[in-house]
């Protein structure tokens, strides 16, 4: 074999060598471009997760605001449950002590001989059930009678009312025959009413 020819051999195995390096090194591009974007989607969501984390303790933290809200009406509820369980509001009607005191003092300076009796200057035997359920008022006095004296006479036609601004249009529907359209009576004000 001459120089040439060796040469020739030589470049055309150097050509095929340089095109799989060439492939191998484009399938190593498309590995690391598919790497890259591995990393960048998993960096991505470590951020986001940050991020979560820092939104999660800020909206726990302002729940601890809303928590003591709602600490502080459960316990008042609590407090009236408790009232109402242990029977402490028995006999009062579900009012405060204070409440029921403005209540006692207004009724003993009202009905003074109710409560204490005069005679003895001691209590008089009386309910807490009497204030928290009196008994039922007595019904009003009916009405006396009224007396309606009869007119015996003549029973005369009353006219058609006729609103202010519309006599024409009357006497015109007189004249025609018709008869004119009846108009609301009541208290009024030529405004239109639905019925």
């Amino acid at each position: 074999m001459c120089f040439a020819e060796t040469c020739q051999v030589k470049k055309a195995a150097e050509q095929t060598s340089f095109e799989v390096l060439v492939n191998a090194h484009n399938k190593f591009e498309m590995a690391f471009a598919e790497y890259r974007d591995e990393v960048v989607a998993y960096n991505d969501g470590v951020e986001k997760k940050h991020l979560s984390l820092a939104a999660t303790i800020a909206s726990f933290e302002s729940f601890h605001v809303i928590q003591e809200e709602l600490h502080l009406g459960y316990e008042k509820d609590m407090d009236v449950f408790d009232r109402f369980d242990s029977g402490a509001d028995n006999g009062h009607c579900g009012l405060t002590d204070c409440q029921v005191q403005a209540v006692c003092g207004a009724q003993l300076k009202s009905h003074f001989e109710t409560f204490v009796s005069t005679d003895t200057c001691t209590p008089a035997p009386y309910s807490v059930d009497k204030i928290c359920n009196p008994p039922p008022s007595p019904p009003p006095p009916s009405p006396a009678p009224v007396v309606v004296q009869e007119v015996v006479g003549e029973v005369k036609d009353m006219e058609t009312p006729v609103l202010p601004g519309q006599e024409e249009k009357a006497v015109e529907e007189e004249k025609t025959g018709g008869e004119p359209m009846p108009y609301p009576q009541g208290p009024y004000r030529g405004e239109a009413r639905a019925w």
